[in-house]
């Protein structure tokens, strides 16, 4: 029987056949979607993302990570997101890392040309804290995303000859997941919450006392 692959091998190998491989036919831009990109025995693209504690890799299918894309210098509000969303690996080796997969920019409202530039970013949450980023996001917890990343030109399948789907170069992820908000820190913005009534009602009193 033949010895196993280890699974960052696999990421690898998986990176260079899909760099290498073209789908002749769509007339959008490609790109290559995955934090972990080798070549030629060199990691050009190397984004792990990390837990609250900003030093444990994401790890297991708990957590998701979803592109968001938009043509050259579309604001970070404005960006949509492109296909579903993929698990994180669930192997130890491979923490911190989500699967590689190739999209094409032409969904969800947005159009960029072939081999054209666009801005893109990972956005990445806890699903425990949201079935979406948003939810995420929204309940203040579990989720963090990528700097935004510029890419200089996409992939052109159809082009003659065809460029392969870019890769995420220069993917960088400067925060961990946001973490909960302490029982501490809540308590404080009560406090100050009461505190400042106490205040204003105090005014109030004074301002009638006057008149």
């Amino acid at each position: 029987m033949p010895a196993a692959i280890p699974p960052v091998r696999c990421l690898v190998f998986t990176v260079i056949a899909l760099h290498l491989m073209g789908t002749v036919g769509f007339a959008q831009g490609t790109i290559h979607f995955g934090n972990l990109a080798i070549l030629g025995g060199v990691r050009v693209v190397d984004g792990p993302v990390y837990a609250e504690d900003g030093a444990t890799a994401l790890l297991g299918t708990t957590f998701q990570a979803a592109l968001y894309a938009g043509a050259l210098g579309t604001p970070v509000d404005q960006l949509r997101m492109i296909g579903p969303a993929v698990p994180f690996s669930s192997v130890t080796s491979a923490a911190g890392y989500f699967a590689l997969s190739r999209r094409v920019l032409n969904e969800n409202g947005v159009q960029v040309a072939p081999g054209a530039p666009a801005t893109v970013q990972v956005r990445v949450w806890r699903l425990a804290d949201g079935l979406t980023w948003e939810d995420a996001v929204a309940a203040g917890r579990g989720y963090t995303s990528s700097d935004l990343l510029n890419l200089p030109n996409t992939g052109c399948d159809a082009c003659s000859p065809a460029s392969p789907p870019a890769l995420m170069i220069g993917l960088h992820f400067s925060a961990p997941l946001v973490p909960e908000p302490s029982p501490f820190s809540f308590a404080s913005l009560i406090l100050a919450a009461v505190v400042t009534g106490y205040h204003l009602k105090r005014r109030r009193q004074h301002r009638s006392a006057l008149g």
